[in-house]
């Protein structure tokens, strides 16, 4: 991915404001490891919203899910419990809106991690809660989780 990086790299520089490079750049910048400067780029630009667009978005609460990860294995949960709250929700400028169901079951995932090892048994089970009661009403999960993933080095992104 190291030389999509450098030509989205470039198209971002050359094309300041074309939120299709932006995107592009953003997802490689993932791709190649690079979370945070990736929500940087995600936090400059502009998606003209249209029905079904939802790459930014995607982009948006995966990398945070990944900080969230990285964060509660250093044993910072105070942190990863931000990520993960971030990553639920929908900046306007991504162009797409929250959905009326939205699926956070890996947000809920990770905050079991987080209260399993905070001790925080309560909460734990609220979560679980919810994923059990979304899973009911809407169905399995379509496609691998972020948690089933294992967190490898042969992650499959959402996108």
């Amino acid at each position: 991915y190291a030389s999509a990086l450098a030509l989205t790299a470039e198209g971002h520089d050359k094309f300041p404001g074309n939120y299709i490079l932006d995107l592009a750049y953003s997802k490689y910048l993932t791709l190649n490891g690079n979370y945070e400067q990736s929500l940087e780029v995600l936090q400059e630009i502009n998606v003209l919203p249209f029905e079904g667009e939802n790459t930014g978005h995607d982009l948006f609460a995966y990398n945070n899910l990944v900080l969230a990860y990285n964060s509660y294995k250093t044993g910072d949960y105070k942190q990863a419990l931000a990520y993960v709250e971030t990553s639920e929700t929908y900046p306007e400028h991504l162009g797409s809106g929250k959905p009326s169901f939205p699926d956070h079951r890996d947000q809920d995932q990770m905050r079991i991690l987080i209260y399993e090892k905070t001790g925080d048994a309560e909460k734990a089970r609220e979560a679980q809660a919810k994923i059990d009661d979304y899973t009911r009403r809407f169905g399995e999960k379509r496609g691998r989780s972020f948690f089933n993933q294992q967190f490898s080095s042969t992650v499959i992104q959402p996108f």
